[in-house]
C-alpha cells in the first residue's frame, strides 16, 4: 500500500512544473502590504528599494 502511495506521489512530483509567481519590478525589490481600513481592502506596494525606505513610510 505504501509503495503504491509513494509511486503516485513521485509521479505527481515529476509531472509538476515550476509555479509562476507574481512578477514585480526588479528595480524595487521591497514590497509592503497596505491595508486601507476596515472596508477599504488592501494592495501590495512595491515601490521601495530598501527595507529602511519601506520602514520610513510604514
Amino acid at each position: 500500500m505504501r509503495l503504491k502511495l509513494f509511486a503516485i506521489a513521485g509521479f505527481a512530483v515529476a509531472l509538476a512544473g515550476p509555479a509562476a509567481g507574481q512578477a514585480y519590478d526588479p528595480n524595487y525589490p521591497v514590497c509592503m502590504h497596505v491595508f486601507q481600513g476596515k472596508f477599504g481592502g488592501s494592495y501590495i506596494d512595491c515601490s521601495f528599494t530598501s527595507i529602511p525606505q519601506c520602514q520610513a513610510s510604514a
